[in-house]
């Protein structure tokens, strides 16, 4: 009896293949993803409609809850009367930096102030790293209907905040419409 050699041929093919095949597998999972074809990736218009909804989910609440805040301090600004009043004492805290941290120690100020009619009221400031001085001066606005809503002046003010939340959601509303225009051109 003797053995055919086509199959034998055909078996021998067979297993180069699969060598061929292996050596090609172990090649492209060495080799860290390129550039065009990461940009391929992220080029799917599919990708991009997500990004785009997820930059607007994102960017429109922080836009609006900023100029919600922006419209509160102006109006506050608007009634308000300033005012300067003094340090009298001050409340220690304790907050843990990170998880593992240690805990660091922050002050919050008592700070003493005279209304235009007369009333002398104590507020308490928000927290520093440094204890206040006693008698160190502070500039603030208080609302005349309710004098113990009180704005502390200076670098650190509400307003800052809400300019930086209102200008970070219209970064991101504007990125969403960038994504949205490249998936759209993507779609061609």
């Amino acid at each position: 009896m003797t053995v055919p050699e086509a199959p034998l041929e055909e078996s021998a093919d067979e297993v180069r293949l699969q060598i061929a095949w292996c050596d090609a597998l172990r090649r492209t999972s060495s080799t860290p993803l390129r550039r065009d074809t990461l940009s391929a990736m992220l080029l799917r218009p599919e990708i991009l409609h997500a990004l785009a909804a997820a930059l607007l989910a994102m960017g429109l609440p922080l836009a609006l809850i900023g100029t919600l805040f922006i419209r509160r301090i102006r109006e506050f600004n608007a009634r308000s009367i300033a005012a300067t009043g003094h340090v009298v004492g001050h409340r220690e805290s304790r907050i843990k930096t990170g998880s593992t941290g240690p805990y660091t120690p922050v002050f919050f100020p008592y700070v003493q102030f005279t209304t235009r009619d007369g009333r002398v009221l104590q507020v308490q400031g928000s927290g520093e790293r440094n204890a206040p001085r006693l008698g160190t001066p502070v500039s603030l606005l208080y609302d005349p209907l309710r004098p113990d809503d009180v704005s502390f002046t200076g670098p650190r003010g509400r307003a800052g905040v809400a300019a930086g939340l209102r200008t970070l959601g219209i970064v991101l509303v504007l990125l969403s419409a960038c994504a949205a225009g490249l998936a759209w051109h993507a779609r061609g």
